[in-house]
């Protein structure tokens, strides 16, 4: 099965991308390891003025593999057919597993006998040959080479344009494959990093029928099927690529062609649902040659929340026993998207999410909540997480309701027990502003609030508040050292305040059954 993991089919097709796309054309950035295991980490940076240097900072690797070593390929499957090579770790002893790094910086170079650059791969991974099959790769991060103004062209025919190539890091979002259903069409369909365009990479359609894209949606502003353009070079060299409202050219060998919302749409991929080469031939025996359905969302990746407009925090969603914990936060532009950053779950039961209606929160009458999966698709059960990325969480497209029609979201692991739990309340209809609610019904437990932060003397413990008139706060696992650096004890106690925080407006509080 596959680790939680961002958007792909398989390890050969990239994940989602890092960074917006006015910062590829400056930044040299290939992007973040997508890690799998032994906790690999790392950022990796790129000389544009020599691209044989590789940077990666803050990288760290437990050191626990059999013979790890980094691996510069095309792809995963570069590592399993030979075709993949090692890269040493510059002033360390060549051709030794590496050892343990902590949020370390170091040097990649590739050997100048070799004649290649980073321009002729596009794949480099922790990869450790003499660990059990199906777990080699550790961590990889994949990167692409295209024309710096144009990325409907083969690079080949970009070269003989004249045009300048540039290397883009790991700023394709990947959405699925296209479902070929006539003229041979097949293709892999990415979001562009500015989320406008669909990139729709190694191509095929045999030109015969007259199709055009088409793109459907669930927003009210396009409520109806519409047709979208796709990039053209133009007759002349010289000019710059034009949008073509017409038919689908063809591709007999695989090629990139990109597929663009008109600038005054406004729209984005994640506007939308579905793509398809679609013809109004009825002729035809099948009028769709080709489409996909998607789910814009990712985990495991960082996120540019820029591609979701914006998003705000609800609150915490936490367990009890400390199985569960995640930050939830919302897109104020699309509340049919809750993301779960820093999600952690240890997947010891089998959980999945659900949301609901009305102030109890139960089973009954509750409707389910999907997370997306590596394949693309929606999931019930939620994975394992380890605290270090984000999870994506939706609800079924078909229902035509957001989270902003429910009023909470909870944890049920298949006994039918409660594991955690969130509440809200909408504030502003217009814009679907979700605030957290801490109302709790106290048969079902409490709400958590969050844990201290310690200035001194070893305080620890997470915040809960319990009780249907909110007058209640639980601290559970507390530590506290009384004992002063000169050997007497402090007189400290707790205090609530509105604002700020100090004792001026501050109330006291005692735990139960004392006074001060």
């Amino acid at each position: 099965p596959y680790p939680l993991c961002a958007l792909a089919v398989s390890d050969e097709r990239p994940g989602p991308g890092t960074a917006a796309k006015d910062l590829i054309l400056e930044a040299t950035r290939l992007g973040a390891f997508r890690p799998y295991s032994h906790g690999v980490m790392g950022r990796i940076k790129f000389d544009k003025s020599n691209l044989t240097n590789i940077v990666i900072k803050k990288f760290s690797y437990d050191g626990l593999g059999t013979s790890a070593r980094f691996m510069i390929g095309q792809s995963a499957s570069s590592a399993q057919d030979g075709t993949a090579r090692e890269l040493n770790v510059v002033d360390m002893l060549a051709n030794q597993p590496l050892p343990r790094f902590n949020e370390e910086k170091i040097r990649l170079a590739i050997p100048l006998e070799w004649n290649l650059t980073l321009a002729n791969f596009s794949w480099l991974s922790v990869w450790d040959s003499g660990a059990t099959p199906g777990t080699e790769n550790y961590a990889d991060v994949t990167w692409q080479y295209l024309p710096k103004e144009s990325m409907s062209l083969r690079d080949e025919e970009s070269a003989s344009f004249g045009q300048e190539l540039q290397l883009v890091g790991n700023t394709r979002t990947y959405l699925g494959m296209l479902n070929g259903r006539g003229h041979a069409v097949s293709g892999q369909v990415y979001a562009s990093p500015d989320f406008k365009s669909y990139i729709i990479m190694d191509f095929l359609y045999d030109g015969v029928g007259s199709a055009k894209w088409w793109v459907v949606s669930n927003e009210d502003d396009y409520p109806d099927p519409r047709s979208i353009p796709f990039k053209m070079a133009a007759d002349n060299p010289m000019e710059r690529e034009y949008l073509n409202y017409g038919d689908v050219t063809a591709c007999i060998e695989p090629c990139t062609m990109v597929v663009e919302f008109p600038e005054q749409w406004g729209a984005k991929v994640k506007d939308f649902y579905w793509l398809g080469l679609w013809t109004e031939d009825t002729n035809e025996a099948e009028q769709v040659f080709g489409d996909i359905s998607y789910v814009v969302g990712m985990h495991m990746a960082e996120v540019d929340e820029r591609h979701l407009a914006a998003t705000e925090s609800i609150g915490l969603i936490s367990s009890d026993d400390g199985s569960m914990r995640g930050e939830v936060v919302f897109s104020v532009r699309d509340p049919l998207v809750f993301i779960v950053k820093s999600y952690y779950f240890n997947g010891l039961a089998k959980t999945r999410f659900w949301t609901g209606t009305v102030e109890t929160i139960a089973l009954e009458g509750a409707e389910p909540v999907f997370w997306t999966s590596c394949s693309g698709g929606s999931e019930k059960e939620i994975p394992a997480g380890d605290g270090t990325g984000d999870l994506w969480i939706t609800l079924d497209r078909k229902s035509n309701k957001s989270f902003a029609d429910y009023r909470w979201l909870a944890a049920f692991n298949d006994d039918g027990v409660l594991v955690a739990d969130l509440r809200w309340r909408i504030s502003d209809g217009d814009r679907k502003l979700f605030v957290r609610e801490y109302k709790m019904d106290v048969r079902l437990g409490s709400q958590f609030m969050g844990s201290f932060v310690s200035n001194s003397h070893g305080v620890s413990g997470d915040i809960h508040m319990e009780g249907d008139e909110k007058d209640r706060v639980v601290i559970k696992h507390f530590s506290y050292d009384p004992m002063n650096p000169d050997g007497s004890l402090s007189q400290a106690y707790f205090a609530v305040g509105a604002a700020g925080v100090g004792t001026a407006n501050a109330l006291t509080l005692y735990p139960a059954g004392m006074r001060a």
